[in-house]
């Protein structure tokens, strides 16, 4: 995954990444660090739900940021889909008010993996799903042009 990132990613590039970099515990911090320095870009981390360690972690890993949530132009970005559903959990409501409150249309996120959110009930809002085992991502990071 670090080639499919190098050979897309340049030195220039600015990187959203969307959480879940690593489920940084003791244990995996050394690799969460090689894994990062290693990375082309300027990368910002939006916290996911296992990003679990301080913002310094993340900052002396690589990251020129770390965030909850972004709004970019038009662009919302999340770690959460935030899609209103009986799976909500109460850590994603905040992230559902805050995309609401920030009048956006679009909404780039992660959290859900290989599904679809083009087959949810129609909500009005156009996601993103840039997971790299989103199937049609194949492991690779997505250009989004904002």
């Amino acid at each position: 995954m670090i080639n499919n990132w190098n050979n897309i990613i340049t030195d220039d590039d600015i990187v959203y990444h969307v959480g879940d970099i690593t489920m940084a515990h003791e244990h995996t911090r050394a690799f969460t660090q090689y894994i990062v320095k290693h990375l082309k870009g300027h990368k910002h981390l939006i916290r996911g739900n296992h990003d679990d360690e301080s913002d310094q972690f993340y900052l002396d890993c690589g990251f020129e940021s770390v965030q909850d949530h972004l709004v970019l132009g038009d662009h919302f970005i999340c770690h959460y889909p935030c899609y209103e559903s009986k799976w909500t959990t109460k850590e994603e409501k905040p992230f559902i008010q805050a995309f609401k409150d920030s009048g956006c249309k679009d909404l780039i996120h992660g959290h859900v993996h290989n599904k679809d959110p083009d087959l949810w009930e129609p909500d009005g809002v156009k996601r993103i799903n840039v997971c790299v085992d989103f199937e049609p991502n194949n492991f690779h990071p997505i250009a989004i042009e904002v």
